[in-house]
């Protein structure tokens, strides 16, 4: 039998598939890198200033308005914000978890066991 213990440290064994999506500033330095912009530029087509940008690009966890997101998706031709932002921290848990053989937020059978070993 599985103790509470044993199945939290199976959820997220290893904190850096996680945590490795966390950083939102990488992630838009890479857009712009990839559509082959300087700062500059990607400002001037998204509509904001350099500094804003690059403030964007530094910070681990910014927080842009909706309509600058929407600007950056368009100035480095994507067609969606998750294309853009990669998926949700949630979904990345949920897949965490899936990988892991928790559904629905209990582990997979066998496991899925009581306290006394019987079925919950």
């Amino acid at each position: 039998m599985s103790t509470r213990k044993d199945r939290a440290l199976r959820v997220v064994h290893n904190t850096q598939d996680v945590q490795s999506t966390v950083h939102l500033g990488q992630v838009l330095r890479g857009h712009r890198e990839r559509a082959k912009l300087t700062q500059e530029q990607a400002a001037v087509r998204a509509g904001i200033t350099r500094g804003a940008l690059a403030a964007l690009e530094k910070k681990q966890f910014p927080d842009p308005h909706l309509s600058t997101l929407l600007a950056l998706m368009l100035t480095y031709r994507l067609g969606s914000l998750e294309a853009l932002l990669g998926p949700s921290h949630s979904e990345v848990l949920a897949a965490t978890w899936h990988a892991q053989g928790w559904q629905g937020g209990k582990p997979s059978a066998p496991e899925a066991r009581g306290p006394w070993g019987q079925g919950s």
